[in-house]
């Protein structure tokens, strides 16, 4: 084993820095911080940009408010006018040093006197940020780190020149290019409200896999009641689905979004109330596929949609071995009389034939019959008497 002297240790450290950590992050600097220069001293309305070395999330710029203080995300208030860069910046480490390693502060400034806008509330974080030339309101939530909760769980309000606008928070995500995401103007205040949750009480009953009663808010739509509830089950009828609230059958079609995923604003939009009951009825309409298959039974009819003799076959899980499938049949009762309808999957299958490809229609029953064994032949008669024959007997 080979051992170095410690002399040699401390030289080789002294190198490593210009090295191994050439790759290291730099942080641009600010401009010196003269002590006692009065252009140094910080006043409301400065606009700053805060750094914090290997941290790049906690980076951010703002602007001193009215009363002097700053909001920073993780470090919380602090009193800025009055003081140089540098005894800020002080203040700031301190507090970083408490929870973060290796976090140097930087405070550079922006701007003297910068316009502004101020957000408060219940956002990712609240202050005074600097105002830019055509912002509008969605541009003040991406700088204040946007809203925790989604839109539709928030009032907004615009303060500008003492009068007040209110504003749908969730039209400015939706219409951002419209007057629903007005533009600001120097000095508005946008003022959050968190709205409290409504908790009510839904009944799902018939076509899920865990009918129940549930706990629902503002935001739960038919769609997530539907997923709490398990799910649909395959024999739900997706167009008889409706809500009874108060005595009143309120409709509801889930086909067009849940089949043809179409928008349907009335099942997007609609809100549940409490005590109101959520059912979802079964398809009453089935056919039947019995014999040589391997799952014979009876099967859902599917709602507006049309299916032929080969989709019930499949359904069923196919043929087995021992079926004929050129001698199917289709029973139909219509009317009061009931037709026996040939069907031959052979001609279907192997020549492509589309006529024989029959379309099912609600109650009708498909047959698929055990192959018959051929009966004896001429050589099965005589091979038993030739068997006699060979042992001595003598037939006459």
């Amino acid at each position: 084993m080979k051992y170095f002297h410690p002399l040699c240790i401390a030289a080789a450290l002294c190198l490593m820095p210009a090295t191994l950590f050439a790759q290291a992050k730099q942080l641009p600097q600010p401009p010196p911080i003269v002590a006692g220069n009065p252009a140094d001293i910080l006043a409301a309305d400065d606009a700053i940009i805060i750094q914090v070395g290997n941290h790049d999330d906690l980076d951010q710029t703002t602007i001193i408010g009215q009363d002097g203080k700053i909001t920073l995300r993780e470090f919380g208030q602090f009193v800025a006018a009055g003081k140089t860069r540098a005894a800020l910046q002080n203040e700031i480490q301190i507090k970083a040093d408490k929870t973060l390693n290796n976090a140097p502060v930087f405070i550079t400034m922006k701007e003297r006197h910068a316009e502004r806008i101020t957000i408060d509330g219940p956002v990712a974080s609240p202050g005074v940020y600097q105002y830019q030339n055509g912002m509008r309101v969605l541009d003040a939530i991406s700088a204040a780190h946007g809203l925790p909760l989604k839109p539709n769980r928030y009032t907004l309000k615009l303060l500008r020149n003492d009068r007040g606008q209110a504003l749908n928070v969730a039209k400015i995500y939706t219409d951002p290019d419209t007057e629903a995401n007005p533009k600001l103007q120097p000095n508005d205040k946008l003022v959050f409200n968190e709205v409290d949750l409504i908790r009510r009480k839904v009944t799902v009953l018939g076509q899920v896999n865990q009918p129940s009663t549930y706990i629902v808010d503002n935001d739960t739509t038919v769609l997530i009641l539907i997923r709490e509830a398990g799910g649909l089950l395959p024999a739900a009828a997706l167009t008889k689905v409706q809500v009874t609230r108060n005595g009143t059958k309120i409709p509801l079609n889930l086909r067009p979004i849940l089949v043809k995923a179409t928008v349907d604003d009335p099942v997007l939009n609609f809100r549940f109330e409490d005590g109101d009951v959520l059912s979802i009825p079964g398809v009453e309409t089935k056919y039947q596929v019995l014999g040589q298959v391997n799952r014979p039974s009876s099967y859902v009819f599917p709602e507006e949609a049309k299916i032929t003799v080969l989709d019930a076959l499949q359904a069923a899980g196919g043929q087995t071995p021992q079926s004929d499938l050129r001698k199917a049949h289709l029973i139909r009762t219509e009317n009061g009389k009931t037709q026996d309808i040939h069907v031959d999957f052979e001609a279907l299958q192997k020549k492509g034939l589309a006529t024989a490809n029959i379309p099912i229609k609600p109650d009708d029953i498909l047959i698929i019959p055990q192959r018959k064994k051929p009966g004896p032949t001429i050589g099965d008669v005589l091979a038993p008497l030739s068997i006699l024959n060979l042992l001595g007997f003598r037939i006459l």
